[in-house]
């Protein structure tokens, strides 16, 4: 085991035999070698456990932890009850990383307590398109990021400061199944009163697999989980001190709750019930969330439009 390693990788393991030694392989040269990586063996029924065990047996930064299933966010709370890093990273076994991936904390000088970085989606094999774009590095308020130019609901396109972690007692909830990261991000973030960096590094390879979460339509339980994540920010100081980004970023939500919800399904229209109760007081919005229900093109549109006006924000930056 590594003694005091700068970076704690978690990566939670199920089902992970066709992936998993090229996401292991590729942690495993990184030019940064300060680290440690945690391989949380959730009860998976295939090789993945067995494949876990010949890395740690021939790599003393590889430690091990098998467990009974429980869900992705139970393993990343196992990993962070055993991390010794002064930061942490998340990587998914399906996903890979480039040998740059850590080289940010080789030179960090900055008093910063997250660390945002873009990531790359891989649609099939070579071929990627990126995600989170920023054009070079810089320092933004925590309350910035909910921005919808800079905010990423992935939790691998993050590192965090252990120390924050431990202080809030901060876990994954493992109650709900399709927003864990979401929610995550922005109970660190409230907590968080230096500055967060901005690097302009896509090192992350994000790829959606045929089973992918990413694939796969919303029901009725997933907009239940958003939902959820939804109602929990108007208990949070960023709702009160920064209602201007706040309501951009409910916009943001709203926006991705229509574009990825099945309308078809009569479950649908329950959800948005639940939408117009979770998102009394935000009159805007609300109209904004009419709009897009009557209107499916408008959806389209403005998602396009979306892009469009991030891509061109930054290479203005």
């Amino acid at each position: 085991m590594l003694e005091n390693p700068k970076v704690s990788v978690i990566v939670p393991v199920y089902k992970a035999e066709a992936y998993l030694y090229r996401c292991v392989d590729s942690l495993l040269v990184q030019t940064f070698t300060n680290f440690e990586i945690l391989l949380i063996d959730d009860g998976s029924p295939d090789r993945s456990g067995e494949i876990c065990d010949e890395y740690a047996r021939k790599d003393t930064r590889v430690r091990v932890f098998h467990k009974e299933n429980g869900g992705v966010s139970s393993a990343r709370n196992l990993g962070l009850k055993y991390a010794q890093g002064e930061w942490i990273a998340f990587v998914d076994s399906d996903d890979w990383v480039e040998s740059d991936f850590l080289e940010v904390f080789r030179l960090l000088s900055v008093d910063v307590d997250m660390i945002h970085c873009g990531l790359q989606l891989e649609q099939k094999p070579k071929k990627f398109v990126r995600y989170s774009i920023f054009r070079h590095r810089q320092q933004i308020k925590p309350s910035e990021l909910l921005n919808p130019v800079y905010f990423s609901s992935c939790s691998v396109s993050y590192f965090y400061k252990r120390s924050l972690i431990n202080n809030l007692g901060l876990k994954f909830c493992d109650v709900i199944k399709y927003s864990e990261d979401r929610q995550f991000i922005i109970k660190y973030l409230s907590s968080c009163s230096n500055n967060v960096l901005l690097i302009d590094n896509q090192a992350y390879r994000y790829c959606l697999n045929a089973g992918s979460a990413v694939h796969s339509k919303r029901s009725y339980t997933r907009c239940l989980d958003d939902l959820v994540v939804l109602q929990s920010l108007k208990g949070l100081s960023l709702a009160t001190t920064t209602p201007f980004v706040f309501r951009l970023f409910v916009k943001g939500f709203i926006l991705a709750y229509c574009i990825y919800c099945d309308k078809s399904k009569p479950d649908f229209h329950v959800a948005i019930n639940d939408l117009i109760r979770y998102s009394e007081g935000y009159s805007h919005e609300y109209l904004l969330f009419q709009s897009f229900v009557k209107h499916p093109m408008l959806t389209v549109r403005a998602f396009k439009c979306y892009w469009w006006i991030r891509t061109i924000y930054h290479k203005m930056k």
